[in-house]
């Protein structure tokens, strides 16, 4: 098969873990044999061609005001006419229709569309390619998770997703990675008649070195690894941290974000047992850390980091938000807890301290309870079947591959 992805990044650009997961979903269908390809933005040029391994690139400077994985901060009324744009943007939809032109893909799977927007499955339609739509997050239903979340801003979300529901109708399939997003995509109204699966990400993660538990009476190593911003959680943990100096434990953030916002982390939280790590790959994080905090404010689809986290041994304290708690198997891998206020998070750290002994016993256990999320030949194989079928659905006459 020749297929298509479309994504805002990938990889070198890691913007977060939908692109680490379409990163490991494009090297391992490519390995079983298919032509792969991928379109994305990059922060400026124009389209170009490269090869990352076995997976064809095409890179193009983003067709809208800026590129948001530059992490530079931009004033509100920029961000809104950066959405607008995005509601559906013409010229992300002709560079699509460019690189169909070219490698003439027989299914176009689109994953994360800022930047190119749903105007991406127009331009495969226009040339008779059928579309499959992974649901990494709220997209569909807002221009931010913020504009979903917030009562007062729904309104205005809605006028920046007019066209969403009726467009979602003409897709082939959608491949929801949890059945929590799917539902909701589906009170609003969106994917008539389109067939959906729920397939959850899956990671190719080695059997990690055993890490060094922390000394006996030591502080308790505590860590957090994900994008610094607010919807995260990581200044509501930061704070709630700071304020308990009595507390016998460390903190070590891994994770970068908007310069502006990391540097005022930085300042306001200057604290000895307090480490910020910046962006640092996994093994060095999980071999240090005795438990891991996943304090998400907003709803998370199914963060790659509590898979990644049990996967090190390392068990997870997570927020009941989102695919979260779908993640966690209570007493196996971590625990669930309301993390909302600093009250909330005070009390999972004195929880995290007072049940050392306990946490430090699912490290026998955290990797199993997630050891279906680290099947990738599975998900890859239920893909090519999904890929196939919807290929062979398309009429003869109008499956002209470009």
């Amino acid at each position: 098969m020749k297929i298509l992805f479309v994504s805002a990044y990938y990889d070198p650009d890691l913007h977060g873990g939908a692109e680490i997961a379409l990163r490991n979903l494009a090297d391992g269908l490519a390995a079983r044999g298919h032509e792969v390809a991928i379109i994305c933005t990059a922060a400026d040029g124009s389209l170009r061609e490269e090869t990352r391994g076995n997976v064809r690139v095409w890179r193009c400077g983003i067709p809208n005001r800026y590129w948001p994985a530059d992490n530079l901060a931009r004033s509100p009324w920029s961000r809104a006419l950066w959405h607008l744009r995005d509601s559906y943007n013409p010229r992300g939809g002709r560079i699509v229709a460019d690189v169909i032109r070219a490698f003439r893909p027989e299914v176009v799977c689109t994953e994360i569309l800022a930047g190119l927007s749903i105007a991406a499955w127009d331009a495969a339609h226009t040339f008779g390619v059928p579309v499959v739509h992974v649901l990494n997050d709220l997209y569909l239903l807002a221009p931010s998770h913020a504009a979903y979340e917030r009562r007062w801003q729904r309104p205005f979300a809605r006028l920046f997703r007019m066209r969403h529901r009726e467009r979602s109708a003409q897709l082939a399939a959608v491949v929801a990675l949890s059945a929590g997003v799917l539902a909701r995509h589906h009170d609003a109204g969106l994917f008539d008649g389109v067939r959906t699966e729920v397939v959850p990400t899956a990671l190719c993660i080695a059997e990690p070195v055993p890490a060094q538990p922390s000394a006996p009476g030591g502080p308790l190593r505590i860590g957090f690894l994900g994008r610094l911003t607010a919807s995260k959680g990581i200044e509501l943990l930061l704070a709630a941290f700071a304020s308990m100096p009595a507390l016998n434990a460390e903190l070590f953030v891994g994770g970068d974000g908007v310069r502006t916002y990391v540097d005022r982390l930085h300042r306001r939280y200057a604290d000895a047992r307090i480490h910020f790590l910046g962006r640092v790959p996994l093994a060095a994080l999980y071999c240090q850390v005795d438990v891991s905090v996943v304090p998400s404010l907003q709803f998370d689809t199914l963060p790659n980091v509590v898979i990644e986290s049990s996967a090190h041994h390392v068990p997870v304290i997570g927020a009941r938000v989102g695919g979260i708690p779908d993640l966690i198997r209570e007493g196996e891998n971590g625990f669930v807890m309301d993390l909302k206020t600093r009250a909330d998070m005070r009390r999972a750290l004195t929880f995290m301290v007072d049940h050392r002994h306990e946490l430090a016993a699912m490290r026998a256990t955290a990797r199993g309870a997630i050891r279906p999320l680290l099947d990738r030949e599975s998900q890859l194989a239920r893909y090519e079947a999904l890929f196939a079928e919807v290929i062979a659905s398309i009429p003869v006459a109008t499956a002209t591959g470009a």
